[in-house]
C-alpha cells in the first residue's frame, strides 16, 4: 500500500503543504511548462493512484471545506473566484508524486531553509523601510 492510499496520511500531507505554502511556488506546479521542466512529460510518471487518491480525498470533504481549500488554492494561484477540482488534483499530485513531504526530513530541512532566508530578506526590507522613515523624519 502506497502512503497516499491512507487516507489520514493524504490529509497530513496536504494540510502540510498548505501550511507551509510560501515555499512553494504554486503558480509553477499550476503550468504546463516552465524553461527548465516540461511538465507534460513528468505529469506522465505520476501514478494515477495518487491521482485518484488526492481526487477521492476532496470528494470526501464537505462542502465548506472543499470550498476552504478551493479559496485557499485559487489565492495560492492568484486566481479570483475559483480553481477547478482538475486543477486542484494535478497541483497536488505534481507535489506529492514525490512522497509525503511532512515524513521526510530532507524537504523539511529544504522548507526551513527557505523560511529562515524569507524571514532575513523580509527583516532586510523593514531596515530599509525604517531608514526611509528616518529620513522622512529629518525633513
Amino acid at each position: 500500500m502506497d502512503w497516499y492510499e491512507n487516507e489520514q496520511e493524504l490529509k497530513k500531507a496536504i494540510s502540510f503543504l498548505l501550511k507551509y505554502h510560501c515555499c512553494y511556488d504554486w503558480k509553477v506546479y499550476a503550468t504546463s511548462s516552465t524553461p527548465c521542466y516540461n511538465y507534460a512529460i513528468g505529469d506522465a510518471n505520476i501514478s494515477e493512484t495518487l491521482k485518484d487518491a488526492i481526487r477521492r480525498y476532496y470528494r470526501n470533504l464537505s462542502i465548506e471545506e472543499r470550498k476552504a481549500l478551493n479559496r485557499e488554492i485559487a489565492f495560492l494561484l492568484g486566481e479570483r473566484w475559483f480553481v477547478k477540482e482538475d486543477s486542484i488534483v494535478k497541483i497536488l499530485s505534481r507535489i506529492l508524486h514525490e512522497g509525503n513531504p511532512a515524513n521526510d526530513r530532507n524537504k523539511i530541512s529544504v522548507i526551513s531553509i527557505a523560511l529562515r532566508t524569507q524571514i532575513n530578506q523580509r527583516i532586510h526590507l523593514l531596515e530599509a523601510l525604517k531608514t526611509i522613515e528616518t529620513q522622512e523624519d529629518l525633513k
